[in-house]
């Protein structure tokens, strides 16, 4: 892996990290001790990839630009790169509007990471 990708990644979460996946949510291991919250949480959005013209079944996106409709977010804990792969956990996923999810269910809360570029 090179590139953006590689350099957001070691920009996020530092080359080496200091943190590291416990196998447990919400119990990380950093350079002050275990914490709840991490550097190498990411949040990403989730979109409907069969929702935008073209993509489906080809799985190429069209050329130009699209607009693609998001569906919800997932929230990932970062290890870094690995060879060609961004590797990572995934820790929640949430969708997007009212429809579908059980009405019982809870509120999905992760502590975000506001990042100042140079």
């Amino acid at each position: 892996m090179a590139g953006p990708t590689k350099q957001g990644v070691n920009d996020l979460i530092g080359n080496p990290s200091t943190d590291t996946w416990t196998g447990t949510v919400g119990r990380y291991l950093t350079s002050y001790g275990f914490s709840d919250t991490s550097k190498n949480i990411a949040v990403a959005p989730v979109w409907d990839a069969c929702g935008t013209a073209g993509f489906c079944p080809s799985g190429n996106f069209p050329s130009g630009s699209a607009t693609v409709q998001i569906i919800g977010f997932a929230a990932f804990f970062l290890d870094g790169i690995q060879g060609n792969d961004v590797v990572a956990h995934l820790i929640n996923v949430s969708s997007c509007g009212a429809s579908g999810g059980d009405p019982g269910g809870t509120v999905l809360s992760i502590p975000l990471r506001l990042v100042r570029t140079q």
